[in-house]
């Protein structure tokens, strides 16, 4: 098993085309034709293959987001997957704790570790809280730019985990471009 950081621009049309297939079969509900991302492109990728072909990935979106007024740093897991024969072998927690490796790594630049999840009890073991705030953020959808949303999302949970010392407080996130 091999895992590796890749900055999204140095991706091939093999690996883009490998990364598609294992969204689709991850996230059945979502439409991924002929592209390898959720709603936009990430900044890196943590690839697990075996044998040169992929079986997990995650997307990292390293971004500036406002909270409460004040400016932080963000690596966002972005769509978190194994494929089907592979899950339940510590492939998405080794693809975590990665990621939690360059972060911890660059800590003088990332504060936060940030993610949405509709089932959190895998992140907690991996040291990760509950955060309830209100979002404001990019309302994209297969390209198409809806405007800015503004709400309390009650139906999924928001985690974090510190990196940098910073301390979160609740209130107010916006994102400053797209939710993923």
């Amino acid at each position: 098993m091999k895992y590796e950081l890749v900055n999204e621009y140095e991706i091939s049309a093999e690996t883009s085309k490998q990364l598609n297939e294992l969204l689709i079969v991850s996230f059945p509900e979502t439409e991924y034709a002929r592209r390898d991302y959720f709603k936009q492109l990430p900044h890196y990728r943590i690839i697990a293959r075996e044998n040169g072909q992929v079986i997990g990935q995650m997307g990292i979106d390293f971004r500036a987001m406002n909270l409460n007024g004040e400016a932080v740093n963000i690596f966002g897991v972005v769509d978190l997957c194994v494929h089907l024969k592979y899950r339940k072998q510590g492939i998405a927690k080794q693809l975590m704790l990665e990621m939690e490796s360059t972060a911890q790594a660059n800590s003088q630049k990332v504060d936060f570790l940030f993610l949405v999840a509709d089932e959190t009890e895998f992140y907690e073991k991996l040291g990760f809280e509950k955060v309830i705030i209100t979002t404001q953020w990019l309302k994209i959808n297969q390209h198409i730019n809806y405007g800015l949303g503004h709400e309390k999302i009650e139906d999924v949970s928001f985690m974090i985990k510190p990196i940098s010392g910073k301390k979160w407080a609740s209130g107010e996130l916006d994102y400053l471009g797209y939710m993923y």
